[in-house]
């Protein structure tokens, strides 16, 4: 239910995208297809949004659904945290 949510309305919000694609390289996966990369990055709930640095480690995370506004300042809390 949250991934259709982000689907319809967070992730199609211009503002979100754009913050998105200014400090990462989102990538989508499916977790019932790839299971060996949840099982690495501890995925037990989903969606989960993990950002990483350039070396793979993780810095910020967040999980479950969340209207633009406040996904917007996760986003910014992640790029904060990366600092």
């Amino acid at each position: 239910m949250a991934c259709r949510q982000l689907d319809a309305v967070t992730h199609p919000d211009e503002s979100v995208a754009r913050e998105v694609h200014e400090v990462a390289v989102p990538v989508k996966v499916n977790v019932m297809e790839d299971r060996e990369l949840c099982k690495k990055m501890q995925a037990v709930w989903t969606p989960i949004f993990a950002f990483l640095d350039g070396e793979g480690a993780e810095h910020h995370r967040f999980i479950g659904f969340l209207p633009p506004n406040e996904f917007s300042a996760q986003v910014r809390l992640a790029r904060a945290k990366e600092a």
